[in-house]
């Protein structure tokens, strides 16, 4: 990003103060503490109205949190559990209330890894995380549903396979367990 790293977080930020201001003004210009830019155009802009195109910041910190809340639209950690998206959801409201944002406004992403323990697929045990959801179809069920109680409205799932055949299997059965967690 071409700032000393010791200031990356900064840098980012004013990056996507940067990408706002191009997105949304004909002519700018911005004074930070790692960029510095006037007289700028850009165009085309975004099709996405009023504010250009959403904002996915990834990170599992009151930072990552933070800076959704500030610039982005989607907090999107990876490997956490459940409950620790509950723990978190105090600071995003208090976040929000700071920011002036609507809760509504900020969408929860997560992405975990996914495994069912009884469609026949071994389990790769050295591809795991805490936060990995390796259990059987009733028990992934029920997580889901908790995630989506918990308004966890985007999942997304890596396997513990690199076999093809086996991707597709997992991804089936997910399809066929739709309706029960809807």
């Amino acid at each position: 990003m071409d700032a000393p790293f010791g200031k990356r977080g900064l840098a980012t930020d004013e990056y996507l103060q940067i990408f706002k201001l191009l997105w949304t003004s004909d002519v700018t210009e911005f004074h930070g503490e790692t960029y510095e830019f006037s007289n700028i155009a850009f165009f085309p802009k975004p099709v996405q109205r009023p504010n250009g195109i959403p904002i996915w910041i990834g990170g599992h910190t009151k930072r990552a949190v933070r800076r959704t809340v500030k610039y982005g639209d989607t907090w999107h950690p990876t490997r956490l559990r459940p409950d620790q998206i509950e723990n978190m959801l105090p600071f995003i409201d208090q976040q929000c209330e700071e920011y002036d944002r609507k809760r509504d406004e900020i969408t929860i992403s997560l992405k975990r890894t996914l495994h069912f323990t009884d469609i026949g697929i071994d389990t790769n045990s050295r591809i795991r995380s805490k936060a990995a959801l390796i259990d059987s179809t009733h028990t992934v069920v029920e997580d889901i549903k908790h995630c989506e109680n918990l308004g966890i409205k985007n999942l997304t799932f890596d396997f513990q396979t690199n076999k093809t055949e086996e991707c597709i299997k997992t991804m089936e059965h997910l399809m066929d367990t739709e309706h029960r967690i809807n």
